[in-house]
């Protein structure tokens, strides 16, 4: 460090700051500390506060910044003051007081204690100068290893843009000629007339993408290689951290508008930027990855075009505990109706890679496991013989494909494996692996000594399982996000997200007297086919519940807010039809099916729900660990 002394140093940082850097400097302390939608307010009647932010806590917060030429200056009662008026006049209980110059201890105690009701930090010129120093981001901004002074670094933006229709990349210096991309920087330079952007086509790992949807099916920018290829734009002039987010969708905007029309949609997800340091290193910021999306009908944040939460008629307020999260569907008060409103999207790429390795392990657990072809039976006929886990008729109708399997197959966790052995083994209580597999040579030693018994090797025996069910290793390729996810958890869906990928479902549930006749063929047929896929109709005694897959253009250019518009009218109009045809003394009960089957409630939420929300408490002693089964069986009892 070529500054020496604690004085030193703040007299240092003082002879580079003035009271607008003051603030820049304090916004980018905030984004570093984790702070997140940092605005600045600053300028005449500003209240008593120069920044407002939301910290890492999701708390509110006000800064109060505050110059002297002298650093050596005593900031007075008066100046300390304007915070916690300013916190009592918005009603905020935390804020933060910054200064390049001194705090006493006295004054300190003060406020803290006059206002003991309200969190507040104080940092001053020596405190401020040592954050620089002890952050890596905030020295490489401000800090050159020998002076404070606020450096003109360059941010790097890695974007994905990817076209929907096709679910193609596109590559801004690849797919568009030199011509286009200098217009497109001329759009941005007049919005930010101090900025300088430079376009580059790069390589990502889909790390600062995550989680990341890859195209279907892969394209040779993306899936083609082990790195995958993508835009980067590289700007400078970029005041603080603090304006990343505010200068993302700005960009967005403009990007959207020089591509015009020659797209039906395109998603742009900007990757986790980093800041290019003087010797050229890359150090990663802090910031999420976000997407934007552009429609016809629709311009704005991917997570804001798929929220599903503050409608008027669909409420996604529900008492479900975490294991009946499949069951969670949006409920529309006014019709007593439900709608399923899942997203069938490819898994995320790093979840794919993870499930190659499952299988991979999974594939020698197969391998040790047992099966045979035996004739066809109605009861297990070897008496010496355990039955098998899992039996399935093959495709001559005379014999049966039956499976013993290894205990990692049948429900236990599974490692992948790993050079220690510190593995789930050091946590539950597992069965033994020699005995069990002890138990499968008995059988295997068994099963010849019957006629008509012929031993199948594992790898023909998946392959004959393929055949009259599923690839039991196959790789799931895409996947149903439920609609609990998509209300609750819409950014751990992999982007882009293709607007087509939602799936609504209307669901609704009759009751009647018992032994009414009910056809499904019959409510099909006056359902409205133009504006529906299919239909299932689960028929009983008492009750049918009707499913109906609805078919909507509004899913591939407009918001889930406005399908949701859609839906409602659809909903009305289906459910009138469904009336007509149905028993006089029918009654729609889906609220109230849901509860008494899955004891669920639709529209009311935990805190007023009377369910019991059961943890667990490990009760065995420090050395003895819990059985597996004994914990899945607490969790979803």
């Amino acid at each position: 460090m070529g500054v020496k002394g604690p004085e030193k140093i703040k007299e240092k940082l003082t002879a580079c700051l003035d009271p607008k850097l003051l603030v820049d400097l304090a916004a980018d302390l905030l984004f570093v500390k984790g702070h997140s939608t940092i605005r600045k307010t600053d300028g005449p009647g500003d209240g008593g506060r120069d920044l407002f932010s939301i910290d890492r806590n999701g708390d509110k917060l006000l800064v109060q910044c505050k110059f002297h030429e002298d650093c050596d200056k005593t900031s007075s009662s008066r100046e300390l003051s304007e915070l916690p008026m300013a916190l009592i006049k918005f009603n905020y209980k935390k804020g933060i007081f910054i200064t390049n110059g001194k705090i006493s201890p006295q004054s300190k105690r003060e406020y803290l204690d006059n206002y003991s009701h309200l969190d507040l930090t104080f940092i001053d010129g020596n405190d401020l100068a040592m954050e620089v120093i002890d952050s890596p981001l905030l020295k490489a901004v401000w800090f050159d290893g020998h002076d404070f002074h606020k450096i003109s670094n360059s941010i790097s933006f890695p974007i994905l843009l990817r076209e929907h229709n096709e679910d193609l990349p596109l590559i801004i210096t690849r797919h568009f000629d030199d011509t286009e991309v200098e217009n497109l920087i001329y759009e941005l330079n007049v919005v930010f007339s101090n900025f300088s952007f430079t376009f580059k086509n790069s390589f990502f790992s889909t790390d600062c993408f995550e989680p990341y949807k890859a195209p279907e099916p892969l394209s040779n920018e993306e899936g083609g290689s082990s790195l995958f290829s993508f835009s980067e734009i590289i700007i400078e002039g970029l005041n603080t951290l603090a304006d990343i987010d505010s200068t993302r969708v700005k960009i967005s905007k403009i990007i959207f508008s020089w591509l015009g029309d020659r797209f039906d949609g395109i998603t742009l997800r900007f990757g986790i930027p980093s800041l290019i340091a003087k010797d050229d290193s890359k150090i990663e910021l802090n910031i999420s990855p976000e997407s934007f999306i552009n429609t016809k009908d629709y311009t704005g944040k991917e997570l804001d075009f798929y929220n599903l939460d503050g409608h008027e008629f669909w409420s996604g307020v529900n008492d479900a505990r975490v294991t009946e999260a499949g069951l969670i569907r949006l409920y529309c008060h006014k019709l007593n109706v439900c709608l399923d409103y899942p997203i069938n999207s490819r898994l995320a790429w790093k979840q794919q890679l993870t499930r190659i390795a499952s299988i991979e392990n999974l594939k020698t657990k197969w391998n040790k496991s047992i099966f045979a072809l035996v004739e066809k039976y109605d009861e297990w006929p070897y008496s010496d013989i355990e039955e098998p886990d899992e039996a399935g008729l093959w495709i001559d109708n005379k014999k049966i494909i039956c499976a013993w399997f290894h205990f990692s197959l049948l429900g236990w966790p599974s490692d992948v494996r790993s050079r220690n052995n510190d593995g789930l083994g050091s946590i539950f209580k597992l069965p033994d692996d020699a005995e069990w597999l002890d138990k499968l040579d008995s059988i295997k030693n068994c099963l010849p000594s019957y006629k008509n018994v012929e031993l199948i090797e594992p790898a023909v025996a998946r392959h004959m399982i393929a055949i009259i069910g599923e690839d039991p290793m196959g790789l799931e390729e895409k996947v149903l996000y439920h609609t609990g996810e998509v209300i609750n958890y819409p950014e751990g869906i992999p982007s882009p997200i293709l607007p087509n990928s939602r799936i609504p479902r209307l669901e609704i549930v009759f009751a009647y007297h018992e032994d009414t006749v009910v056809e499904s063929d019959v409510i099909k047929l006056f359902i409205d086919q133009e504006s529906v896929t299919d239909v299932e109709c689960d028929i009983m005694n008492d009750h049918c519940h009707v499913r109906i897959n609805l078919k909507l253009e509004s899913t591939q250019t407009k918001s889930s807010s406005e399908v949701l518009n859609e839906v409602t009218q659809l909903a009305e109009q289906i459910l009138n039809k469904l009336i007509t045809i149905m028993p006089k003394e029918c009654i729609v009960i889906t609220r109230e099916y849901w509860k008494k089957k899955y004891n669920l409630s639709l529209g009311i939420d935990w805190q007023e729900s009377g369910k019991h929300y059961y943890g667990f408490t490990n009760t065995k002693t420090d050395n003895e660990l819990m059985d597996f089964h004994e914990i899945m069986n607490r969790l979803t009892s």
